[in-house]
């Protein structure tokens, strides 16, 4: 069961549950560790400790992942705060202007051109396009459909072990099915393809995290999916869940990477890499020397 959004903050102590209206904003701003803190754990704790003091600056890549997230999963709140760029290409004063002009009223300005062929760069079509291949599959329409669970929820739980306030934001939550979602805009959406992504952006450490935090939180779900979309023609969707081997290996990957945030948290210490001489062996893929 949702709640309405209260203030969270350390003074108060954690406020457990799941909420329905903190925005993305108020989410990645507020305290509580994350997936993607724990990604930045695992590479280095000083890696975290950096971005909170010197959060990174919102990229076009991000952006535009944003807005592919908004239109399929808000599409409201895309109508409401996305436009289209009213002079396409051009960088006359003019233009330059209508588009300020927009920014100050809140709205966010989506690329797009005026000849770009099939495979040319357009943002604006782009993200309609990727949104029409997700609805036109028969089965992420199903997963996915607004009538059927909420979108952008945000998941608060006390870690058992390390007694941390954990956070996740899933995608999105059908009710009518009890699966949790997530939507990933991807260059290769193929199964093997796919694979890899899952092992280099961790998404096996998503799995475990996100679906043990809702079960703390009061909202287990039976499975947790993943819509994998492709960001150019023909938009390919491939939909996947992971084996219990890769949610058991990512389960532990995560509950480590909470041991060494709690240790640092309590000591206030938040080293780099190793200061030791280390010796690399080459990955299996390397060992594949050129042969004439």
């Amino acid at each position: 069961m949702s709640q309405p959004a209260q203030q969270i903050t350390e003074q108060q102590g954690p406020k457990v549950g799941i909420f329905d209206d903190v925005t993305n904003e108020e989410y990645h701003r507020g305290i509580g560790i994350s997936k993607s803190g724990l990604d930045l754990i695992d590479r280095s704790p000083l890696h975290f400790i950096d971005s909170k003091h010197h959060p990174r600056q919102s990229t076009p890549a991000m952006e535009l992942g944003t807005a592919f997230h908004t239109i399929i999963l808000e599409p409201d709140v895309f109508e409401r705060d996305y436009v289209k760029d009213p002079f396409p290409g051009s960088t006359a004063k003019a233009a330059r202007e209508a588009r300020e002009e927009l920014k100050a009223k809140g709205k966010t300005v989506i690329h797009t051109a005026r000849d770009a062929g099939y495979h040319g760069k357009d943002d604006w079509r782009t993200l309609h396009r990727m949104r029409d291949a997700v609805f036109a599959h028969p089965l992420a329409s199903v997963l996915l459909d607004h009538g059927q669970g909420k979108a952008e929820q945000s998941v608060y739980w006390v870690d058992y072990s390390t007694r941390k306030l954990c956070k996740c934001r899933p995608d999105f939550i059908n009710d009518a099915h009890n699966i949790a979602i997530d939507l990933k805009s991807t260059e290769d959406a193929s199964f093997s393809e796919f694979a890899k992504s899952c092992a280099k952006f961790r998404y096996h450490v998503q799995d475990p995290f996100y679906r043990d935090g809702l079960r703390e939180a009061g909202r287990p779900v039976s499975a947790f999916v993943f819509i994998a979309v492709e960001k150019r023609p023909p938009y390919g969707v491939g939909i996947y869940v992971l084996d219990d081997e890769a949610i058991r290996i990512g389960r532990i990957q995560y509950q480590n990477n909470l041991e060494t945030y709690a240790d640092c948290h309590k000591a206030d210490e938040w080293p780099s890499y190793p200061e030791e001489v280390r010796t690399l062996s080459l990955p299996t893929w390397g060992l594949r020397g050129h042969i004439s």
